[in-house]
């Protein structure tokens, strides 16, 4: 006689099997739509938050809309970098993956400060030249990333995915009715 534990393992083998088999996206979970997130990760003396919607749609391409904030410490002072950023690219997803491919990607400065004090983006330009790397942020075309979905309801969403140092991000998404406002 079977037990629950031996039955359980033969349908989650047969779903396995099945979903090697079936076209791609029968078993992709419902994504489309515009999910909210927010996170960051440690660079070198300071942190990289991003925070905006990604809308997924029927035709497997994306956009992201919003904004980034590099935040930087040094000798005791405090540095924040404030982007506005949009992006675009293809993803497709399985029952346990969303795989994103970024297309396109624009970025541009809206605000710094130092040492708590507001600078104007437009009085601290002449300073960030095409040379200086804090001047947009930037990545390459065609970078892919690979999100390990986590849980996945109506209206919310928890992926794992990596920052650049290979450290596990988990991201919470929130659905919402409308994209990133600035």
């Amino acid at each position: 006689m079977l037990s629950i534990g031996g039955v359980l393992a033969i349908l989650n083998s047969y779903y396995d099997f099945l979903e090697r088999l079936i076209p791609a996206g029968l078993f992709e979970p419902n994504i489309q739509g515009i999910w909210l997130s927010e996170y960051s990760y440690p660079v070198s003396n300071g942190s990289l938050k991003f925070i905006g919607t990604t809308e997924y749609f029927r035709n497997k391409k994306y956009n992201f809309v919003g904004e980034a904030v590099l935040n930087v410490e040094s000798a005791g002072s405090s540095l924040s970098v404030q982007y506005y950023v949009d992006g675009a690219g293809v993803w497709q997803a399985d029952s346990k993956t969303i795989h994103i491919s970024l297309s396109d990607m624009e970025s541009s400065l809206k605000s710094v400060s130092f040492d708590g004090e507001a600078l104007s983006a437009d009085a601290v330009e002449p300073f960030f030249d095409s040379n200086n790397p804090i001047r947009e942020i930037t990545i390459p075309s065609g970078t892919s990333e690979e999100q390990k979905i986590i849980d996945i309801s109506e209206d919310m969403m928890t992926i794992e995915k990596y920052d650049p140092a290979g450290n596990v991000l988990k991201v919470e998404m929130i659905k919402q009715t409308r994209r990133f406002q600035r």
